[in-house]
């Protein structure tokens, strides 16, 4: 079954909003480097849905294509640090978990937004399909290293 673009932007954004829901306190429980990490992760995660929401045409979606490719690659080097990292306590999972969620909120909502006329556009499509589902695979490839530091479910 062929997934449409639009439904692969908004399954990427919420992958993005789970995925990166976590994050862990640092192995000398500095909390100051625990919070920037997390506020990188809100800034990182919520690129997507700002580059997406600036496609209007071929042009600006190859530019978009450019900052979710960055995005992969952040991500990544965001799950290396994090490997440096103690794994934080239950209560501190609920905040982290709290935290992103209220900051990717916004982002969220943008993806909901979308202009389906554009996000469908066979051209435009072409060009951000690639970019998603490489962004994709990177989640998928740092799950593990992510999966460590979410709530307690």
């Amino acid at each position: 079954m062929k997934v449409n673009l639009f439904q692969a932007a908004t399954a990427v954004s919420i992958t993005l909003s789970m995925f990166l829901v976590s994050c862990g306190e640092n192995k000398k429980s500095n909390v100051d480097i625990l919070d920037s990490i997390v506020d990188e992760i809100i800034t990182t995660i919520n690129r997507v849905p700002n580059a997406m929401a600036t496609i209007t045409d071929k042009e600006s979606a190859h530019v978009a294509v450019k900052e979710m490719k960055q995005v992969g690659v952040d991500i990544e080097n965001i799950a290396d640090r994090l490997l440096e990292l103690e794994v934080p306590s239950a209560a501190e999972k609920k905040r982290i978990d709290r935290r992103i969620a209220d900051g990717i909120a916004d982002g969220n909502e943008k993806m909901g937004n979308l202009d389906p006329k554009v996000m469908e556009d066979p051209e435009i499509k072409k060009i951000i399909e690639e970019a998603l589902e490489s962004l994709s695979e990177t989640l998928k490839k740092v799950e593990p290293i992510f999966s460590e530091y979410v709530k307690d479910i």
